[in-house]
């Protein structure tokens, strides 16, 4: 809080006081507030002090890098279908729209009929693919949960275009 707003709170009060010596009061008010600005701004460093050291020591949980990776391999799902993945998107730790937005580039790299694996840990993620599937002329095949991360499927049409991704 700057001195002239200090001044100006203490000139506020002082409208409301009759009777008493207002440059006593003026004084008054205006050295509590510049004290509570000081205040304010100690606590505020410390503050600042404490989230410095905090980002320092905090390590965020099980964040990797993120990355599509391509491969050929078969999986089974729950269902008993078989699936060959040929690109892979790890997500691990991100929010959303990253893992949207990586899944959507994926879909882009791969040919039609391909199927595209998405690991994340966000439940929201892992929501939402099957919708936007509509718009990114993917079809969602299924989404299964494995030891605290979600897998979905998705496989590009054949009528999808890398310009409509």
């Amino acid at each position: 809080m700057p001195e002239a707003l200090c001044r100006q709170i203490a000139i506020c009060s002082l409208t409301k006081v009759e009777n008493i010596n207002k440059y006593l009061v003026y004084q008054k008010l205006t050295h509590l507030a510049c004290n509570l600005h000081y205040m304010c701004r100690r606590v505020w460093e410390e503050v600042n002090i404490m989230m410095m050291l905090f980002n320092l020591f905090h390590r965020p949980k099980r964040r990797q890098n993120r990355q599509i990776t391509e491969q050929s391999r078969e999986v089974e799902l729950t269902d008993g279908r078989m699936l060959v993945v040929r690109q892979r998107v790890e997500c691990l730790g991100d929010g959303c729209p990253k893992p949207q937005l990586l899944t959507l580039k994926a879909l882009s790299l791969v040919e039609p009929g391909e199927v595209v694996e998405l690991v994340t840990d966000s439940v929201t993620a892992a929501e939402t693919i099957s919708a936007m599937m509509n718009l990114a002329d993917g079809e969602y095949l299924a989404t299964e949960r494995d030891e605290g991360v979600w897998r979905v499927y998705i496989q590009r049409l054949a009528n999808a275009s890398a310009e409509q991704i």
